[in-house]
């Protein structure tokens, strides 16, 4: 089975996302699965900071729209043999270009598909630049309902999620993520 995750900036600093994606890769890599990972790029990362089968998009930040970005070769197609050959796509974050370059592929074919909005549905990131958002998910609620199985990682992301969107599926899945480093505390409490 081919496995198809795309996300926008995979570099290092996407700690989400980037841990996300590896424990995704490493759980579909044991069950003997083939994965390629799509991430759309405005800056380049080094070797090291790429999950293995990892192919850089070249975009480009678009000025006023915060992270988004936009890629011309994959607007073109250039990926798009990479998008046919996956039996199943996960699209990691909701708002940039990755999202909609793959639901309009998506839209003519019938993949499963599975989001992962890391938060990007909550309340606390819907309070901040809530029109651009809102507009945004108006323009891909079609698709969420018809096609998608969002996928949370815990329950009240999942149900402060469905205050804004009404996928065709739902799921919870706690996957592991980066332990924080243990903080010394004295005896009184104080760090």
């Amino acid at each position: 089975m081919n496995i198809l995750q795309i996300v926008q900036n995979l570099g290092r600093n996407s700690t989400g996302v980037h841990a996300t994606a590896k424990s995704f890769n490493r759980a579909f890599r044991e069950l003997g699965y083939t994965v390629t990972v799509l991430s759309f790029d405005s800056t380049d990362h080094s070797a090291e900071e790429r999950l293995p089968e990892t192919v850089s998009v070249p975009a480009l930040r678009l000025p006023g729209l915060g992270r988004y970005v936009f890629s011309l070769q994959a607007f073109r197609g250039k990926y798009d043999e990479l998008f046919h050959a996956a039996d199943i796509v996960f699209i990691h974050n909701l708002y940039g270009h990755q999202f909609t370059w793959a639901a309009r592929r998506l839209r003519t074919v019938n993949k499963p598909c599975f989001v992962v909005p890391h938060g990007s549905l909550t309340t606390f990131c819907l309070s901040r630049r809530a029109l651009i958002k809102r507009a945004w998910l108006s323009s891909v609620r079609e698709f969420m309902q018809k096609q998608v199985c969002l996928v949370c990682a815990a329950d009240y992301e999942c149900r402060q999620a469905m205050r804004f969107v009404r996928p065709a599926r739902t799921a919870v899945i706690n996957w592991p993520a980066q332990q924080l480093p243990e903080v010394a505390v004295d005896g009184a409490g104080n760090l």
